[in-house]
């Protein structure tokens, strides 16, 4: 009876063939059991040679390779030497996927963590920047505000002296210096009670029509005493046939003024200045061109930043806070007009200015 039962065994052993179907039904259900989703294939080996299996998107040889073999029906009778060999064409992409959440929430975190450095850094340099300009704004306030102070101390203690108490003229003389110097110091105090006011949004426009030539007109006339003084050359070119635009006379007035008082303080020698006005479709085109020391496109890029100054070397020469471009853009914004720069280092600096005949329509 077991002569004859080992017999059947050994006959259906013999005549045993694997079904690629069942083969791949059986292999799906194991992977499946173990978490495995990713599309495989898999090939019967035997005797070293690839005789059965899938092969759509691997190669025979491929499955000699494979690092996923397992020998089939090792406690048969017969031993046929068949070994079940696996490929997972797509692993990286199925290993890289299953990491997908891990991987981007690495990437996330690190890139926040690098944000948040990166801000923490502009921040740092940021206040650092502005510390250095408020330091350099109060001493150059100080600075500017010590003269005339100093010079009306000065004259008031003259006028008391027994010698001069009784000679009208000096005295005149001195009230007169008195007065420039406190009407010196108002300016620059309302130079910065401007900009406050800007800041707010506090400041008061009257607009109404002006007629640009007027208003650079009676620039010109206001720093009558600096042309005198510092020998400057103003050329007056005023060719708009309409100079005429819808904006605020006394705002504008300061915005002249400012770029006039810019184009002498870095004017070396005799300043030669050069004012222009033309017009195009949409308005007026006022330049204001000098000779002087000229700027960088480094500097350029700076000018109309508030409490910037250009120097010369490793010092700021030239006397004033660093506001007067900071207002000349914040009126020029106010008005709907624009302004651009040109200008090369020796060679002078140009502002052209456009200003719409009515910016609210």
């Amino acid at each position: 009876m077991s002569d004859k039962m080992i017999a059947e065994v050994y006959q259906w052993e013999k005549t045993m063939e694997l079904n690629n179907n069942e083969v791949f039904y059986v292999l799906q259900k194991s992977l499946h059991y173990s978490g495995i989703e990713t599309p495989f294939e898999f090939a019967v080996i035997r005797d070293g040679k690839v005789q059965d299996g899938t092969f759509k998107k691997s190669d025979k040889n491929d499955f000699l390779k494979s690092n996923y073999m397992v020998q089939l029906f090792p406690d048969n009778i017969i031993q046929q030497n068949l070994i079940l060999s696996v490929i997972f064409p797509e692993r990286t992409n199925y290993v890289l996927g299953s990491m997908a959440w891990l991987l981007s929430g690495s990437l996330l975190f690190s890139f926040i963590i690098l944000a948040t450095f990166a801000m923490s850094l502009f921040f740092i340099i940021r206040q650092k920047k502005i510390s250095e300009m408020k330091s350099d704004f109060l001493n150059n306030m100080t600075h500017e505000f010590k003269t005339p102070i100093a010079t009306i101390s000065l004259a008031a203690d003259t006028i008391t002296n027994p010698k001069v108490i009784n000679d009208e003229t000096s005295i005149r003389h001195f009230i007169g210096m008195i007065k420039k110097e406190n009407s010196r110091m108002n300016k620059k105090v309302e130079t910065i009670l401007q900009i406050a006011s800007l800041d707010k949004k506090e400041i008061d426009f009257k607009f109404e029509n002006v007629s640009m030539h007027s208003i650079i007109e009676r620039s010109v006339e206001t720093i009558e005493i600096q042309v005198h003084q510092k020998n400057v050359k103003i050329t007056l070119n005023l060719r708009a046939p309409e100079p005429v635009i819808y904006g605020d006379y006394e705002h504008l007035t300061n915005l002249v003024n400012n770029l006039l008082d810019n184009g002498i303080k870095y004017s070396p020698g005799a300043p030669e200045i050069t004012v222009e006005t033309k017009n195009n479709e949409k308005g007026i085109i006022l330049s204001v061109e000098d000779k002087g020391i000229g700027m960088t496109k480094n500097v350029q890029s700076k000018i109309f930043e508030r409490f910037y100054r250009q120097s010369r070397g490793n010092v700021h020469d030239v006397k004033g806070f660093g506001l007067g471009l900071n207002y000349v853009r914040a009126i020029i914004d106010a008005h709907k007009g624009n302004v651009t720069v040109t200008s090369e280092p020796g060679k002078g600096s140009r502002f052209d200015i456009f200003l719409p005949y009515n910016w609210e329509n």
